[in-house]
């Protein structure tokens, strides 16, 4: 070995930079700064809409996303300040066909699962104290949906103390229409017959029979899996209901040949799908129930055009089950697109609460709205929010509660997500 210390004493250079040396094995030391302050609460990442493998289909008991690596970043920046897997950092893959009030249920278990661990053998590991008795939660798209199923459903313990909602529909996503109604799933974050060969992928592991299980995995890579997408997303994913846009939104519209709007034209009333579980979510009263978390940071992107509203016409027949309330015009007329990051429009991205609780009384919790595009200088769609280094640094200043000392390329870098290549192998091993 060539290895050999430096002649300045590592004490002296601790004692300068505050920093703690990590040694290596035949190359020099390195340097890990001294980012955390010296007790942490834990981190959970919650991910969005087709954001996990999860631990019901995957040998390995789950995963962010393995094939494009879209939290990889995050992940390793979260280890690169000191965060450690199974001590202070837990990855939260769901499975994305449940509603998120299911899936907040889940979250709940996990989190008391969290608070359970011993801090006496996280000292063992950790360069900080880590302190179970609240953790900090990061949830991108519809991750977000689900943390707050849990801060505002009945189980909620009390358990979070701060929260980064990252590019979060909080009023639902228009594009959601299109996979609910119609069966695609382009507009909201993958081409339909992408989304076939993952349905695919997921019934194969499934799937008992090995046969079975075998054709599935064959149609799926050779991009030859067939599925009835609208019967699919409508009776058998509930997240895409729980995705819609709330009624307030009034979001389809037709025109009479006056070219006077015509809002709800079609279908039984109300005259479009209801959210149920989202419009539950943003009455006053259960919006007071954000009042147990200590900050609330919505995150989000206005640099990118997005849906924002859909001119539909009745071509309704009972032959077919598409677009039962309005059939998409193409192209859309422009004013129908507005800002946001392509899938969540800004007025969606954004938490707004009442001046003041159902009772009259003053807001305890902390509620800021950033977005991040123009603060950052770049444009930013709804997965580069979360996954390109320029951002997660941006989001990991937040999390070390040195806001004022933005974390830099030197500390941590990464590669964007359009540099990733996809990793296919991972769904397998």
């Amino acid at each position: 070995m060539n290895f050999k210390l430096p002649e300045v004493p590592w004490s002296q250079i601790a004692r300068l930079t505050g920093d703690l040396p990590i040694f290596h094995l035949n190359q020099a030391p390195v340097i890990r700064p001294k980012i955390l302050p010296e007790v942490i609460h834990p981190v959970i990442v919650v991910p969005g809409f087709l954001g996990s493998w999860p631990s019901a289909f995957a040998i390995t008991g789950g995963k962010l996303d393995p094939v494009t690596g879209v939290y990889t970043n995050l992940i390793e920046a979260l280890q690169r300040i000191g965060y450690v897997p199974g001590i202070s950092l837990f990855p939260f893959p769901f499975d994305w066909r449940l509603g998120i009030e299911e899936l907040g249920t889940r979250l709940g278990r996990e989190i008391e699962r969290i608070r359970q661990l011993s801090p006496l053998a996280a000292e063992k590991r950790s360069s900080v104290k880590v302190n179970y008795s609240k953790v900090d939660i990061v949830a991108h798209s519809m991750g977000g949906l689900v943390c707050r199923a849990y801060l505002q459903g009945e189980a909620y313990a009390h358990d979070v103390s701060r929260v980064a909602l990252v590019a979060t529909p909080n009023a639902g996503v228009v594009a959601a229409y299109y996979g609910y109604e119609g069966g695609e799933t382009t507009y909201i974050g993958i081409p339909t017959e992408g989304a076939k060969s993952m349905i695919a992928l997921m019934d194969a592991r499934e799937n008992k029979n090995l046969v079975s299980r075998a054709k599935l995995t064959y149609l799926s890579v050779r991009g030859q899996a067939d599925y009835n997408m609208q019967q699919y997303l409508s009776e058998q994913t509930a997240s895409v209901r729980d995705l819609l846009p709330v009624g307030r939104a009034n979001y389809l519209y037709s025109q009479s040949e006056a070219g006077q709007e015509k809002p709800y034209p079609f279908g039984s009333p109300p005259g479009y799908p209801v959210n149920a579980s989202l419009e539950k979510l943003n009455t006053p009263e259960q919006l007071a129930r954000l009042d147990g978390v200590e900050e609330i940071y919505c995150f989000y992107s206005n640099s990118m055009t997005t849906r924002r509203r859909i001119l539909v016409e009745d071509r309704y027949t009972q032959s077919s089950p598409l677009y039962q309330h309005g059939y998409p015009v193409n192209p859309q007329p422009a004013q129908n697109f507005g800002a946001g990051d392509t899938i969540v429009s800004e007025e969606s991205a954004r938490l707004e609460l009442p001046l003041q609780k159902p009772g009259g009384q003053p807001w305890q919790v902390r509620v800021i709205n950033q977005e991040v595009s123009s603060l950052l200088n770049t444009k930013l769609d709804h997965v580069q929010l979360v996954a390109d280094p320029v951002p997660v640094r941006h989001l990991l200043t937040y999390l070390t509660y040195r806001a004022a000392t933005p974390l830099t390329p030197d500390l941590w870098d990464g590669p964007s997500i359009s540099q990733r290549k996809p990793n296919y192998a991972a769904l397998f091993i």
